[in-house]
């Protein structure tokens, strides 16, 4: 007797858009009536190694931005420490083996670096095939592995970047980021508005945070964007995620100003995207597709100076974004010009929507069912 149905499906707490993307993947594949476990990758390995790829990487990143990218770019391109950064979970992998021996998955799919570190020197052994979701517009050393059997590449730029780093062709599919179900029926803008309470009659920004972020630069933003004379009409939406410090500061300092709604995690992102006129956010791969999905011009402010970079650069390539790098002055200048010119917000939408692949989430599946029919059985006892 053999099953080869289970399929485990990492992520990882160490940023939202990894989570979400694992979530929009489970949602499809229990749709089509597959049997699948959602994990945090993060709970399987070290506590050094957990502290080494959050907090250090946020300490670095608040202490200084430049000198944080300038790091991360001598790490993604230094085969060497790329190679250390591989066997990190090696260290905490006990209870990963656990795990798989009492769910016996037939894929294990990740949708973060972490998830496939720990599943790739198993795979052998347990007779699992191995798949990747790349959640941004580029790849980098740190998911790449020989023992990978098909990533799912978010743009056909991943795919190249993944060929010239000398994975095969045919171990990669340009499937788009998925995104979870709820963007399939988006509401217009004004059912939007009326769903979360919000002002039919006046232009209103959206400002997003990210989960690797300080959550400092969003303060200093929405400080100045309320200072701003010009744009005394608008009605300002912060959604600032798990950032508990920073949402008590703002709701502290701004609790008296009406035209400014502070919310911490939202379960409904495309409806808060759907009210929107534009959108200020960071250069996640994730959260920048669900924007070009809803159609809402993108000023990206404050990307995180090494994962995010080269998404800023490939966004702004292809028209698909404004980049205000870290300056809410630049910020204000591109809502400015945003607000004169319906044909240069209708530019960026078109173009942001041409970055998207239809039908990301029944790819992946039919990658995921492709893995299950080439999983090598393992007996069952008892």
């Amino acid at each position: 007797m053999t099953d080869r149905r289970s399929i485990l499906l990492l992520s990882s707490s160490s940023g939202a858009g990894h989570a979400i993307a694992a979530r929009a993947i489970e949602e499809e594949l229990s749709a089509a009536g597959l049997p699948v476990v959602h994990l945090d990758a993060y709970q399987f390995v070290s506590p050094a190694t957990r502290w080494a790829s959050t907090e250090l990487h946020l300490n670095l990143l608040e202490a200084s931005p430049t000198v944080y990218g300038s790091l991360y770019r001598l790490a993604v391109q230094s085969e060497a420490l790329a190679e250390a950064y591989r066997r990190l979970p090696a260290w905490g992998q006990t209870a990963f083996v656990q795990t798989l021996l009492q769910l016996r998955p037939s894929v294990v799919f990740s949708t973060h670096a972490i998830g496939c570190l720990l599943a790739a020197p198993l795979k052998s052994h347990m007779g699992f095939r191995l798949g990747v979701l790349t959640t941004d517009y580029y790849s980098h050393a740190f998911h790449r592995h020989a023992r990978v059997d098909c990533y799912c590449a978010s743009h056909e730029w991943t795919a190249l970047d993944l060929q010239r780093a000398g994975v095969p062709q045919d171990r990669i599919a340009v499937t788009g980021i998925p995104l979870r179900r709820a963007f399939d029926a988006v509401p217009d803008r004004e059912s939007a508005r009326r769903i979360l309470g919000l002002p039919l009659d006046r232009p209103l920004v959206l400002v997003t945070g990210g989960g690797m972020t300080t959550g400092q630069e969003t303060v200093v933003l929405l400080e100045a964007l309320l200072r701003a004379r010009e744009l005394a009409s608008c009605v300002f939406v912060a959604v600032l995620g798990h950032r508990l410090r920073e949402y008590q500061v703002l709701t502290e300092r701004f609790s008296r100003v009406s035209r400014l709604r502070l919310e911490r995690f939202v379960d409904t992102m495309e409806t808060f995207l759907a009210a929107a006129d534009i959108v200020i956010g960071k250069a996640g791969g994730l959260s920048s597709t669900e924007t070009f999905a809803v159609g809402r011009p993108l000023i990206l402010y404050a990307p995180n100076a090494g994962v995010e970079a080269p998404n800023v650069a490939r966004f702004v390539a292809a028209g698909a974004a404004l980049d205000a790098g870290r300056s809410p002055q630049r910020v204000i200048e591109a809502l400015r010009e945003l607000f004169a010119s319906p044909a240069r917000q209708q530019a960026l939408v078109t173009a942001g929507k041409a970055l998207m692949k239809p039908g990301s989430r029944p790819a992946v599946r039919t990658v995921v069912e492709r893995l299950v029919a080439e999983s090598i059985p393992l007996p069952v006892f008892g």
